[in-house]
């Protein structure tokens, strides 16, 4: 029916790989799903599905959420919602036996990993025991990917690698002389400045008081020498705050390297090094992966 999807409706369009897909209105399974359940198109609102826990967002039980009914108009009826949800009755009969559960491992490049031809993000999912990574464009609309795919294990080693690099990288910055070592000198002419003209304000009132200036002259040189003094402490305060950045981004420098100290092996790859490490990974037909390190590492 070319309605468009909701990443159409609201996105500016324009002619990079993300904005062409937006503007090709394709329509995500989730988005389907997540529109069919929603019950604010029968008057009600839903609140509480999510909740923060140690900083990270995460999804609510459901017997936690907070229903508040007829809060607004509706615009469907309780009868074509119904309607709309899925058939329970050809649903497998509980009673049958189950399959058993697959081993599951996490899903550590989630949200980080995307097709470098179409630029949209690629779904993990399980072929032969194992894990894959494959864009989502190429179901949706071919026209727009001829289809991605890679292993996790491939992801997982050449993240690893690009850390390695990344780790000797770390290493030199850490012992570069110039993290917060240039400003030191320029401090310590500034403390001996400070004090010779605090010594020549005192010697002005001295002599004020025993008559070698007047008052008016006094005045004059006094205020000449106090907006030295301000200046001075000015960029020494500039000059402090730029060491404690320095110092900070050492210590974080050097965290980092503690932690890929101790990273010997993809397999030991977590979520918590996705996160500290990758910004963006990027993935191409012929088994190249581009690896993004992010700036979070040494902020």
């Amino acid at each position: 029916m070319k309605v468009p999807s909701p990443s159409a409706h609201r996105g500016n369009l324009g002619t990079s790989r993300e904005e062409r897909f937006v503007q090709s209105g394709v329509w995500h399974v989730r988005t389907v799903e997540r529109i069919l359940k929603n019950e604010i198109y029968l008057g009600h609102l839903i609140q509480g599905k999510t909740k923060v826990i140690n900083f990270s967002r995460q999804a609510a039980p459901a017997d936690e959420w907070i229903h508040a009914h007829n809060t607004h108009q509706a615009i469907i009826s309780a009868e074509l919602f119904q309607a709309a949800q899925p058939d329970k009755d050809n649903k497998p009969d509980r009673d049958m036996p189950k399959r058993p559960k697959a081993s599951h491992s996490p899903n550590i490049f989630k949200g980080e990993i995307y097709c470098a031809h179409c630029g949209r993000f690629m779904e993990r999912t399980k072929r032969n025991d194992q894990y894959i990574y494959r864009c989502v464009t190429k179901r949706m609309a071919p026209d727009l990917c001829d289809g991605n795919c890679i292993g996790e294990n491939a992801v997982r080693q050449a993240v690893l690698e690009q850390l390695l690099q990344y780790k000797g990288k770390l290493a030199v910055d850490i012992d570069a002389p110039s993290i917060g070592m240039n400003v030191i000198p320029e401090l310590r002419f500034i403390e001996m400045e400070l004090s010779y003209v605090q010594e020549i304000t005192r010697g002005l009132y001295e002599n004020w008081v025993n008559g070698v200036i007047d008052k008016n002259d006094y005045i004059e040189f006094k205020g000449h020498y106090q907006k030295n003094m301000d200046d001075l402490r000015h960029r020494s305060d500039e000059l402090k705050q730029s060491l404690n950045g320095a110092k900070h981004l050492k210590a974080t420098l050097q965290e980092s390297l503690r932690i890929l100290n101790e990273l010997t092996d993809a397999a030991m790859l977590t979520k918590a090094h996705v996160g500290r490490f990758v910004e963006r990974i990027e993935v191409y037909r012929d088994g190249r992966v581009f690896v993004k390190i992010s700036d979070r590492s040494s902020v």
